[in-house]
């Protein structure tokens, strides 16, 4: 989310382990997240680690409260990329015909002047909506600064929303009203409040365990401690601590942030969502390639915004990820579905340069990234799974299988297009809808195992 002055505010998210991450991988990730808190000097930072079929890798670096350690299992909010769950969930009622992305919003939002009924909700979720950003307007700084225990409501936000960038369509624009209008529009379809939605059709079927959205439900894990900038002087103050009643800055300040904004989670819980959403397992694969994935139209091949999802390449990779900031809180992630590689990197201290955190993701990708010439051959060289033909035009058969493995298909880009569950030691898969080209097979087995094969179709 955009930043504004509190004195100085920035708003720009474990699983059951499976194999384990082999042990020099681990002990590389841990080596660079020592060398760059040595480096960057932050307060606290909480880093987590899906690669593969080895679970979850998580760990943490610096301080929560004071001298106290920080934890991987403390909670740090995730900012904008609450914005990613949020579209989530409007591509989810749209699978189930509660919505049609083309719908215009003025059906459900009325009455705020500065908000063209209009506007689709397609344009909502891709930023080319045009509405303004109602955090630019200084009645909220100012609400910040004098009242920080207000309860905001949704309306009261909307109200406050300036005159619009540009007409629909006609351009791209951040704007976190965006995303409280999804939100608002998700609560008038389906009758019921932004929480429960996103728990049920979200937190669940990720097996989110450590993902909350205050104040707005109960929150049983601990807060890790949030330092940002209180009195203007450049330093960082322990100011917020959401455990304790009577906080400098009370939990009440996510009531601004709500469904541009407002989720808390670990790093582990971060993973499993990208992990889940990505692999077709909260909304189908169909969904994300053919609208969450559809460029905003005003982007380039390098990097361009989807519905909730930045789409960029790294080291000529293609990746997906939404980071963000809060007061007090720094998220940043990197996610590669061909390379199999999820990772996030959560901050308890906010700054007006956060990039140190996108450097610890890139610098983290790499060790993983590197490792593979190493690790996939010593992990799944075996022989035993064979495909042919290859190149194939009308079909390959995937032999030597045992039991359990999963096939996932992708194109020369990282784009998943299909997901195959394996019970048999023979399959035969069709390759008449994929156009000619070059495709990776991923094969993972249950034993922990990844066989990647490149097939040509011609």
């Amino acid at each position: 989310m955009r930043k504004i002055l509190l004195f100085v505010v920035c708003f720009c998210i474990y699983g059951t382990m499976r194999a384990q991450l082999p042990a020099s991988i681990q002990a590389r990730l841990q080596d660079t997240l020592n060398v760059l808190h040595d480096q960057y000097h932050f307060k606290g930072l909480s880093v987590a680690v899906s690669y593969k079929n080895f679970g979850v890798w998580a760990a943490a670096t610096g301080v929560s409260n004071g001298q106290a350690s920080l934890s991987p299992d403390q909670l740090i909010g995730i900012g904008s990329n609450t914005k990613t769950f949020i579209s989530t969930l409007l591509l989810k009622l749209s699978e189930h015909n509660q919505i049609d992305l083309n719908d215009t919003i003025g059906t459900w939002v009325s009455g705020f002047p500065t908000i063209n009924g209009a506007v689709t909700i397609k344009q909502l979720l891709n930023h080319t909506s045009g509405i303004a950003d109602y955090l630019e307007n200084p009645i909220i700084t100012d609400s910040l600064n004098m009242n920080p225990h207000k309860f905001w409501q949704r309306n009261e936000l909307l109200q406050l929303t300036p005159v619009p960038y540009f007409n629909p369509g006609a351009s791209i624009a951040y704007s976190n009203t965006n995303y409280l209008l999804a939100g608002y529009i998700a609560e008038q379809v389906t009758g019921r409040p932004i929480q429960e939605l996103l728990r049920d059709s979200i937190y669940a079927p990720a097996g989110l365990l450590h993902t909350y959205f205050p104040p707005f439900e109960p929150v049983t894990d601990q807060y890790a401690g949030f330092w940002t900038d209180l009195n203007g002087d450049n330093v960082l103050d322990n100011g917020i601590n959401w455990n304790q009643p009577g906080s400098v800055l009370p939990v009440n300040i996510n009531t601004i942030a709500r469904d541009a904004g407002a989720i808390v989670a670990t790093a582990g819980d971060v993973v499993l969502f990208w992990r889940a959403l990505l692999e077709g397992n909260i909304i189908a694969m169909e969904t994300l390639n053919t609208k969450m994935f559809q460029p905003s139209g005003f982007g380039n091949q390098n990097s361009d915004y989807g519905m909730g999802v930045f789409m960029e390449k790294y080291r000529g990779n293609r990746t997906f990820s939404h980071g963000g900031t809060w007061i007090g809180q720094i998220n940043s992630n990197m996610n590669d579905t061909l390379n199999d590689i999820y990772i996030a990197v959560l901050s308890n201290q906010d700054s007006l340069d956060n990039d140190y955190t996108q450097r610890v993701v890139e610098a983290l990708y790499d060790v993983l990234y590197n490792a593979q010439a190493t690790s996939v051959n010593d992990l799944s060289s075996s022989g035993q799974i064979t495909l042919f033909p290859n190149p194939a035009s009308g079909s390959v058969t995937i032999s030597g299988l045992k039991n359990k493995e999963v096939i996932h298909i992708y194109d020369s880009m990282g784009k998943q297009l299909k997901r195959i569950e394996c019970t048999v030691p023979q399959i035969i898969v069709p390759l008449q809808e994929f156009a000619d080209g070059t495709y990776y097979f991923r094969i993972a087995a249950a034993n922990g195992l990844i066989h990647t094969h490149k097939v040509i179709k011609q």
